[in-house]
């Protein structure tokens, strides 16, 4: 039984690397859309322009080298480059005034990077950027960087994109994808989907019924449940390591036989994906 898994879940990796299934952070930080808009289309221009930001450093996250600092680091001009036209003594008045706050600023546009080594660790930041190779010598290296900082995003193991994940990249912005692409009105784009903790069941208050199997599919977590921990990790010994949530949606698409569904409901390692008949 252990080489048929062995064989779905490598199906399943590949099905994730054909369909750019969308990984959501485990921090529940909901990503700023409002960042994520053309600038011929966007509200700010006018107060995005006094913090450096043009149609070439918007289009492009991290093209604007404020993003490298953290939102405290923003509260008056001392930490910015003098080459950058920022016209606006206080930085911070202006995200705020976006709609940015510390928490959406510092993982969605700034991905941690303005933290020292020791605010990742106090955090609970660190494992995810350990996950991706970074160690706090590469940390404070100009120059010595983790295998994975090499990597497109579609290169990276099942493990580093949730890590990516955690720190809020999504497969376009790890690429640094510019929006003139057309990347945002694509859709398999996370700005296409509604995030998991922001989902609303209207025609029941208490939790979410469980989502219907699709015909010739079936549940990992066996007949009539479903995955509660979309974001927990399943382990089988020797085996890729893979999110719940896209280990359930392998058996709901058939890539897992039959058979092995119903193996897999009953083993212990399921366990962490916190089956139920219904979603908290």
């Amino acid at each position: 039984m252990s080489s048929f898994i062995t064989a779905s879940l490598f199906f399943l990796l590949a099905c994730v690397e054909i369909r750019g299934d969308v990984v959501y952070n485990a921090d529940k930080i909901s990503m700023p859309r409002f960042r994520f808009e053309r600038w011929k289309d966007s509200q700010f221009q006018d107060v995005a322009s006094q913090i450096a930001y043009d149609e070439s450093t918007w289009e492009t996250l991290s093209y604007n080298s404020i993003e490298a600092l953290a939102f405290m680091d923003l509260e008056t001009t001392d930490n910015i480059d003098d080459s950058l036209n920022v016209t606006f003594d206080k930085p911070t008045m202006i995200l705020i005034g976006m709609g940015f706050t510390e928490v959406t600023w510092d993982c969605w546009i700034n991905h941690y990077g303005g933290y020292y080594w020791s605010d990742l660790e106090e955090y609970k930041i660190a494992p995810y950027y350990e996950a991706l190779g970074w160690t706090l010598d590469t940390w404070n290296s100009e120059s010595d960087f983790p295998a994975s900082s090499d990597k497109n995003w579609i290169e990276l193991t099942v493990e580093e994109r949730q890590a990516a994940a955690n720190l809020c990249y999504i497969e376009q912005t790890w690429n640094q994808e510019s929006f003139s692409t057309g990347w945002l009105n694509s859709s398999e784009a996370y700005l296409a989907s509604v995030e998991p903790w922001l989902r609303v069941d209207e025609s029941d208050n208490g939790p979410t019924k469980c989502p219907e199997v699709p015909a010739g599919g079936c549940s990992v977590c066996g007949e009539g449940e479903c995955v509660g921990s979309p974001d927990g990790i399943f382990i089988f010994p020797g085996q890729p390591s893979v999110p719940c949530g896209l280990f359930e949606n392998a058996g709901h698409f058939g890539v897992i036989p039959l058979d092995q569904c119903q193996f897999l409901s009953r083993i212990p390692q399921i366990e962490v994906c916190d089956c139920g008949s219904s979603v908290p």
